[in-house]
């Protein structure tokens, strides 16, 4: 009964560590997501990769994914036409 009763307080406390994880990825997940509408690429990026190291198998993680290769998508484009990965074009706007 006692291991049952560990058990169950280790379950509930992994439980809520996940809870609290996953919301902080989707904090993060959120921010980048309105840095790279406003086109601060760095920025977007920083926060993406926060969001999935805070919670790596989180659906905010996996748009964050999906965030870090449009934005590289975007930063390897301009590179090849200006030479240069700082200018954000009109059309890559999200």
């Amino acid at each position: 009964m006692v291991l049952f009763a560990i058990w169950a307080v280790g379950l509930a406390y992994r439980s809520y560590e996940i809870a609290q994880t996953s919301e902080a990825a989707g904090r993060y997940y959120e921010q980048g997501r309105q840095l790279h509408e406003q086109g601060r690429l760095d920025l977007a990026e920083q926060q993406y990769l926060s969001a999935i190291r805070v919670s790596p198998k989180s659906k905010a993680a996996e748009s964050a994914r999906e965030g870090i290769y449009k934005i590289w998508v975007v930063q390897a484009y301009n590179y090849s036409q200006t030479g240069t990965r700082i200018s954000y074009p009109s059309w890559a706007a999200r």
